[in-house]
């Protein structure tokens, strides 16, 4: 999805969520390799990463999600076309646990 804000929708957050955490894991594998700097930010944005896994919202936001379904129509190509204004989306942008994570 193109977006200045980052994602939001619930259902994608907590993809990207547990998608951005399996990207970590080749990178803490080969750990060693990182600077410093970079193995900090890394292991910030991993501990960000396990807390939002672990948040009572979060969870019960996954749950409904989970029984809701997706967005009518939406594909992975149209997600990455729709722009973040599109009513459909814009107002996945302002809930609580969109806010929670962003």
């Amino acid at each position: 999805m193109k977006t200045t804000t980052g994602y939001s929708t619930l259902g994608s957050s907590l993809a990207v969520i547990f998608y951005a955490s399996l990207m970590l894991l080749p990178v803490s594998a080969g750990a060693d390799s990182l600077t410093p700097a970079v193995q900090e930010k890394v292991s910030k944005y991993t501990q960000k990463l396990t807390e939002w896994t672990q948040h009572p919202k979060v969870i019960d936001a996954v749950q409904k999600a989970n029984l809701k379904g997706g967005l009518p129509g939406m594909s992975n190509l149209k997600w990455v076309e729709t722009n973040e204004n599109d009513p459909a989306i814009a107002t996945i942008f302002n809930n609580d646990v969109s806010k929670l994570i962003n």
